[in-house]
């Protein structure tokens, strides 16, 4: 038998205020993790890696956002003549000397990150804390034999002020597969597992894929027989 809506009308009066009170309480935790973030930043240069992996080649993008606490200590290290511009040569410099401080491998094998390019921002940006570097750098390497790989990505700029997050990105080649990420208890250092496919196997999978979807197709669609005029007249006789 079935409440009337005049006896269920208290409890949902419960119900709605409960939920109101648990998204007033997620609410607040959101904000004071904002503030704790926000507030932890202030001494200290944050780095957000990134690595692509692909069949051919290893790519970084590194994210380097000094705090406000620490600009002023940081910008001589870009505008090395101080006249408040960061001039095309300070910029290459900056580039190769984080470079310098960062470690690739793969399988074993160093990997040199020689070139690379960035975006640089306002040194009023980097004084506020909202300024952030965007540093890339992509270098070929040779093709590995299909099967198991491993990458290893070490940040060494800064650490004395810096606080590191670093992570794989979705690989654009089918061919790669990210099996598992280790990261060091101060995300200073990612390793990085990874299948690499043959190129036969990934050519070969869509067509097989495509003759079962035609096979089904044609089965659905097949005619059904008819009867021979023989045979009607067989049955009505």
């Amino acid at each position: 038998m079935f409440a009337s809506r005049a006896a269920l009308q208290p409890r949902l009066k419960r119900l709605q205020w409960s939920r109101r009170n648990w998204a007033a309480v997620v609410l607040l935790a959101i904000a004071a993790g904002s503030t704790g973030v926000a507030a932890h930043r202030l001494d200290e240069c944050l780095q957000a890696a990134r690595i692509a992996v692909e069949p051919d080649r290893l790519a970084l993008e590194l994210d380097v956002t000094p705090g406000v606490a620490i600009a002023e200590s940081f910008i001589p290290e870009i505008d090395r003549d101080r006249d408040g511009t960061i001039a095309a040569h300070e910029q290459q410099e900056f580039i190769r000397r984080i470079l310098g401080s960062v470690d690739l491998s793969l399988d074993g094998h160093h990997v040199e990150l020689s070139d690379g390019t960035a975006t640089f921002p306002e040194l009023a940006a980097l004084r506020t804390g909202e300024g952030m570097i965007r540093l890339r750098a992509d270098v070929a390497v040779p093709t590995p034999s299909a099967g198991v790989h491993q990458v290893v990505f070490r940040n060494g700029y800064r650490a004395d002020v810096s606080v590191y997050l670093a992570n794989a990105l979705v690989p654009d080649s089918d061919r790669v597969a990210i099996t598992a990420q280790h990261h060091s208890a101060e995300q200073r250092e990612l390793t990085i597992d990874y299948e690499l496919r043959s190129e036969r196997t990934t050519l070969v999978w869509p067509w097989i894929g495509a003759a079962v979807v035609l096979a089904l197709a044609l089965f659905v669609v097949r005619p059904v027989p008819r009867q021979s005029m023989g045979a009607i007249t067989e049955g009505r006789s």
